[in-house]
Parts: structure tokens; sequence; C-alpha cells
């Protein structure tokens, strides 16, 4: 599994310690910003900081896939979590030769051992669902899927 990574975490001594050894400039804008917030007590800003932090970009091996990851998690109880970003799948044609870029804005679900895509797409009143863009790769989606889930949301077996 290939992806981007910007933060996992922010902890004030480590970004204290990375300025001690390497000077202020060594930080990034991100880190700057969270800096900021935590002495101003923003914490709303500390917030938005968090999800920024926890942003990638999932990109599958065969190069059919990319999810986008926001950042932005909602939990409901301890075992259904909703992941917010966009996922990037093959283009489709419509009955009217259209062709429907594969680029959907959603969510991916993970309910206590199942995945739900919540991705659609609206083209001249109709909607398109994920899965119409992937009927021939599903199988390739869900693993991709499984991957990210892996990643975003380790569970012990």
């Amino acid at each position: 599994m290939k992806y981007l990574k910007t933060f996992e975490s922010f902890d004030m001594d480590d970004l204290l310690d990375k300025i001690n050894k390497s000077g202020i400039n060594s930080l990034t804008s991100l880190e700057k910003d969270f800096m900021k917030a935590h002495s101003e007590g923003d914490e709303e800003k500390l917030q938005e900081i968090e999800i920024k932090s926890r942003a990638k970009v999932f990109k599958s091996s065969n190069n059919l896939f990319e999810f986008d990851f926001t950042g932005k998690i909602m939990k409901i109880e301890d075992y259904r979590t909703f992941y917010y970003g966009t996922m990037c799948v093959p283009s489709i044609k419509c009955e009217n030769g259209d062709e429907i870029k594969g680029e959907l804005e959603g969510s991916i679900e993970y309910d206590d051992g199942f995945i739900i895509l919540h991705f659609s797409k609206y083209h001249d009143g109709q909607e398109y669902n994920i899965e119409d863009f992937c009927q021939d790769i599903i199988n390739e989606l869900y693993g991709f899927v499984q991957d990210i889930i892996d990643e975003l949301n380790p569970i012990e077996m």
C-alpha cells in the first residue's frame, strides 16, 4: 500500500526539540499552526489541525484507485466509524455517451467488521454509485478499501 503521509500526531515537546535541534524553519506550516493555536488556547483551531494531520492519500498498487482521506472521522459508538474523503476510480460512459469522471465524494463506513461504501455522483439527474463505476473490478476495490481500513482502524485479531 502506497500512500502520502502528512502527520501522525503533534507533541509540543517533540516540536520544541525539533526547533532546538534544527531551528524554527525546520517546522512545517501545519506544525507552526499547531504551536500558535496551542499557545493561544484556540481549541477550534487545534481540532482543525488534528483533522488535517490525519489526512493521507492512499493509492492502490494497480493504480486503479486512490482515496484522498481528509482526516475527518466520525465514530458512532465503539464499532462504527466513517472515514471521509474523495475516492478516485475509473471513469464510466453513460447511456448517452457522456463520460463521467470517477471522482466521488463520500465516506467509507466500517461497521463491526463490515465495509460499506457511500460514494456516488449525479449526472443528468441520475445517481451513479461507486459500484456502477467498478462493476468489473469490485473485488479489487474492496481489497483496496480493506487495506485502507487496516491502516486507519487497526483491530486486534
